[in-house]
This record gives C-alpha cells, structure tokens and sequence, in this order.
C-alpha cells in the first residue's frame, strides 16, 4: 500500500543484512585521534590542536572544549600520563601515552567500524529546493565552491608531508578525499549546468528527472 512505505525501514533492512559491523559499536569520539597523535610522541594541548587543525581536520574537528576534557578523561582512565615540562621560565603540560592506551587505541584500531552517516545540511536544503529553483543551484554552487577548497587544502597537506614510516596510510586517506573531492567538483558543475538549462527552458521550473534525463 501506498500509505505503508517507510525509507527509514527500507535503509534499515539494508544495514541490517549487508553492514559488516557489530551495531553495538561505538563511533570513535576525539579520543581516539588524541591517541593515535600520542603514538608518534608526546605532544603538549598546543601540539594536538595544531595536529587536528593540519591533518585530519578535513574530516574530524576538535575544539578546546572536547579537547581538554578528553585529556582528562584519558588520565583518569591511566591511558595517558601527564608532566609539566620547563623551559627556562615557562612551562607547558606535555602529554605522552601509557601501554594501557597503547593497548587500547590498537584495539580499537582494529575494530570494523560503522558506515558514514553525516547530517548533510546542504543536502537536505537541496532536497526541498523545488520551492525555490533559484536557490537550489545557488546550494550546488555553494557545494562545489567548498569541495574546491578542500581539495586545495588536501594538496597542500600532501605537498607538506614528510616522508616517513607514518606517511603511507596517511597518503591513502588523502588520496580517497582528494579522488572523491575531485569527482564532486565535476558532478555538481554538471547538476548546476542542468538544473540552469531546467529552469531556463521551463518558466522557472524544475522538470521531473526522468524528463530532465530525456533532454540531455
């Protein structure tokens, strides 16, 4: 029956028999990049930040507020340790990790993880766009736009990097955003340039896709 479709239902039932993953698993939260930072060596509050801020900020943000308190939250747990370095008259907290956070983090490592599932803002104003055409290529605009940002900062978090044991995978992760982010310019420069020769041709209005299809 018409009444009884669910989308919600439908996504389910495909997760539930295809997602290799146990759905009791916790997304990893700012711990585990603070971890995996602290594998390298011993880094100061400062040194975190700017690591989050040069490397995987592209897909992960950390603010002072989730930060501090996540080290603190590793102290008490024993997964880091914590010392006040001197250096002449100043002083910093550096932070280093314990074999039991070591233990952890490469436990956790290991674990399968969930699909992505991102709040999409932009998409979901794109979805009701309809009632107002003109801005929903104006969206599109704005997503290629920000794509084309990030692929710049990909390449120049490429051109940065050193050479070293760490930088394979690394190099991995910044070649898939940079082929998606790459892919992404092209297809909503494609989307817009449609959605343009839509409304043009049609008064204003968006055609049904299946007809929009129909005349390219």
């Amino acid at each position: 029956m018409r009444g009884s479709f669910s989308p919600k239902h439908k996504v389910d039932a495909v997760f539930e028999l295809k997602a290799p993953y146990k759905s009791e698993l916790p997304r990893l939260d700012v711990k585990f990049p603070i971890l995996g930072f602290l594998m390298d060596s011993p880094m100061s509050g400062y040194d975190l930040k700017r690591c989050f801020r040069d490397s995987v900020g592209f897909f992960y943000r950390a603010s002072d507020g989730s930060l501090y308190p996540a080290l603190k939250t590793l102290a008490e747990r024993g997964f880091v340790k914590m010392k006040v370095e001197r250096t002449g008259g100043r002083s910093r907290k550096l932070y280093a990790i314990t074999a039991r956070g070591r233990e952890w983090f490469l436990r956790t490592l290991a674990e399968p993880s969930p699909p992505i599932f991102v709040h999409d803002e932009a998409s979901v104003k794109l979805y009701f766009a309809h009632h107002q055409p003109e801005v929903g290529i104006t969206h599109i605009q704005w997503m290629r736009e920000q794509c084309a940002q990030l692929a710049a900062f990909l390449g120049r978090i490429e051109d940065e990097m050193p050479e070293n044991a760490a930088s394979h995978y690394r190099r991995v992760v910044l070649e898939m955003g940079k082929r998606i982010t790459a892919f992404r310019v092209d297809m909503l420069a494609e989307i817009a340039a449609r959605a343009r020769s839509a409304l043009s041709s049609t008064g204003g209005r968006i055609v049904g896709s299946k007809k929009l299809a129909e005349q390219h």
